[in-house]
């Protein structure tokens, strides 16, 4: 793959796919809204060898970012493209329920800026009848999380949205990934407090996502203990799936702080209850395996 397009390339996982594609001596393109911060990623490419063109772009502003794209790609015809780009928001201190503000925010970022980044660039992958697409998603996408509503719903609908598109797709040549990560040491992963498990590094979940992408799976999904309890969610018992959602909320944001609010108190009781739930949880889905 000698041109790769990457949205979201500021930090977290973008900006470790960037530097793990710079060592394979390929072309890269690297998008972001954040320009200090994408200037400092591309000198890293740079520093490994590769080379690298950034343009600062709002993935809500469809225009600019369908000029930006379609620019690059006329110059370096597009092999890979990451729709990587979102934020992460939800239930604040004191609420009982995520508002409808953040709910519509965070859908309407995470969702509508993946199909701008996507229709920016499909156009001309088929035309040339090649390419690879890479929606990343989460986990959540699979078990949503009570404290963040909009963020687990924009990441499902990614998730759906994907694999009806690889169907529509098929037989083009253009093919479809979709990737599932659980906690990864990101920017995001810092608006939690508490418990994480299994949480790994930008570069390991870059490393990951590689492989998955060169042996061509149409879902990459880790760590393999969440993707495990994640995956069946929808198809066992109301009585399981409620378990596991306890437990991803537990894991992934009960006690979690947003823009500045501070949710200590329930942090000071999580650790016993969150191992409990987590451990509850893989038993009954273990138990109901057979009837799912």
């Amino acid at each position: 793959m000698n041109s790769i397009l990457i949205a979201g390339a500021s930090s977290g996982i973008g900006a470790a796919l960037a530097r793990n594609y710079a060592s394979s001596g390929a072309h890269l393109c690297l998008l972001g809204r954040n320009a200090e911060r994408l200037a400092g990623v591309a000198v890293e490419v740079a520093e490994r060898g590769a080379d690298c063109e950034q343009a600062v772009a709002d993935i809500l502003d469809e225009p600019a970012l369908r000029d930006a794209i379609s620019g690059y790609d006329s110059r370096h015809p597009v092999d890979l493209a990451f729709i990587n780009a979102g934020i992460f928001d939800g239930r604040k201190e004191g609420e009982h329920l995520e508002d409808l503000e953040t709910s519509l925010r965070v859908i309407d970022n995470n969702l509508r800026g993946a199909l701008n980044t996507l229709h920016a660039i499909l156009p001309a992958m088929r035309t040339r009848g090649s390419g690879h697409i890479v929606f990343v998603s989460s986990l959540a996408g699979l078990t949503p999380l009570g404290c963040a509503l909009g963020y687990s719903a924009s990441k499902s609908a990614i998730v759906s949205y994907a694999l009806g598109l690889k169907q529509v797709l098929h037989g083009s040549g253009i093919r479809i990934t979709v990737v599932c990560p659980g906690f990864i040491e990101t920017p995001l992963a810092s608006q939690h407090l508490g418990w994480q498990p299994f949480k790994i590094t930008a570069d390991k979940a870059a490393r990951k996502i590689m492989r998955g992408i060169a042996s061509r799976r149409a879902i990459v999904a880790f760590p393999f203990i969440l993707h495990a309890l994640a995956r069946p969610s929808i198809l066992v018992p109301d009585v399981v799936r409620r378990a596991v959602g306890k437990a991803f909320a537990c894991a992934a944001g009960a006690d979690m702080r947003i823009a500045g609010s501070d949710m200590s108190g329930i942090a000071a009781r999580a650790p016993a209850r969150r191992n409990r739930l987590f451990h509850r949880s893989h038993a009954r889905i273990k138990a109901c395996a057979f009837f799912a």
